[in-house]
């Protein structure tokens, strides 16, 4: 594996680590292993046994969570399904220790195929609350028509019947366009999991398969063990976590 195989990220980094807010703590994460190269002034660490090839890089925090990218080959005659929600990072202190025993210290990166899951909901729910939305809209649009006519002191009706289809018309085009800016970044947020992140896949002898890896830290960790299980190994991967100054303005 080589690094012009890798993808970069840098369009995402931005819009993604908006979204983490102002208030959280900003981090880098350094490799501290021997056997890394460097494509374009990114770290690509890269561990292979008789088995397995695999290489991870830091690409970049969003929130409480640090995002990688990983790449695993299959070098056997024998298909292996690989499961990226089985990847973990170790939270470790400044003598390299577990933070914790256990569990605990063992934070399992985002399963993506749940993420997808939530999106399908998302937009059920989106449908679900335009439907809703279109017909309340249509019976008060109804009702305030109906009140306009009946009103036999009102002289102008014609006027306010006017004005009843104006404020309907009003009404349902911000409705469209709330629905229609709702759906399109679900459907973002699903092509972003369904496309850019490691999922679940089954390789065959030389088969690889690439992406974005979401595992969420312990902001005390002064290193991070990133732990990549295929079948039966573990390749791991360790980098030092460094906090980022910001400036004020």
């Amino acid at each position: 594996m080589k690094p012009h195989k890798l993808k970069l990220y840098s369009g995402l980094l931005l819009s993604i680590f908006l979204l983490s807010g102002c208030s959280i703590s900003l981090y880098d994460l350094k490799n501290v292993d021997n056997n890394k190269d460097f494509y374009k002034g990114k770290e690509i660490a890269y561990k292979e046994d008789n088995n397995y090839s695999s290489n991870a890089s830091y690409e970049y925090q969003s929130g409480n969570k640090f995002a990688f990218f990983v790449e695993v080959e299959n070098l056997t005659n024998t298909p292996v399904v690989f499961h990226p929600e089985n990847i973990y990072c170790m939270q470790l202190n400044a003598d390299k220790e577990p933070l914790q025993t256990g569990e605990p210290n063992m934070l399992y990166a985002i399963d993506p195929e749940v993420k997808i899951k939530q999106t399908k909901v998302e937009l059920a729910n989106n449908e679900n609350r335009h439907s809703f939305n279109i017909g309340l809209n249509a019976t008060f649009g109804l009702i305030s028509v109906f009140a306009h006519v009946a009103d036999d002191k009102h002289n102008d009706k014609l006027g306010s019947v006017g004005d009843d289809v104006t404020n309907w018309s009003i009404n349902q085009s911000n409705e469209n366009t709330f629905y229609q800016s709702r759906k399109e970044k679900i459907l973002s947020k699903s092509e972003f999991w369904e496309q850019e992140v490691l999922r679940k896949t089954t390789l065959y002898k030389n088969d690889s398969t690439s992406g974005l890896v979401f595992v969420p830290f312990n902001k005390d960790a002064e290193y991070i063990k990133l732990v990549v299980p295929i079948s039966d190994k573990k390749h791991v991967y360790l980098f030092r976590k460094i906090e980022i100054k910001q400036q004020s303005n």
